[in-house]
């Protein structure tokens, strides 16, 4: 869209924004999900480890980008422009945003290994 002259719809750009709220709720969920199925098959390690992959996405993720969103939201509805420019702050952003992703392998790897340790069993 920023090939051409004409400006996205703003109806596109609120759906794009709630789609992405969308998305950071279905992670949360996504995480509790694990963390259910890893209790109830007594893979207590992994259930410990998605309870944290659930807090560091809600902390890391859901506060910061959902924020942004909300703001991004705000100023569409209202007609306002929003503007934020992260300089220089962009490289430990980007590590920060990265370290609940990392932890999601993690958490998925230690269920899989543990899901596999009580098959043998």
């Amino acid at each position: 869209m920023g090939h051409f002259v004409f400006r996205s719809p703003v109806a596109l750009d609120i759906m794009s924004n709630l789609l992405g709220l969308a998305t950071l709720c279905a992670t949360v969920m996504f995480c509790t999900s694990m963390n259910k199925l890893s209790s109830a098959f007594s893979l207590h390690q992994s259930a410990d480890s998605w309870l944290t992959t659930r807090l560091l996405v809600i902390i890391l993720w859901v506060i910061p980008l959902g924020l942004l969103y909300l703001l991004g939201l705000g100023a569409l509805v209202t007609g306002q422009s929003f503007h934020w420019d992260i300089g220089v702050f962009i490289i430990p952003a980007f590590v920060v945003l990265i370290i609940p992703l990392v932890h999601l392998f993690v958490s998925t790897s230690r269920m899989r290994s543990e899901a596999e340790l009580l098959e043998r069993k």
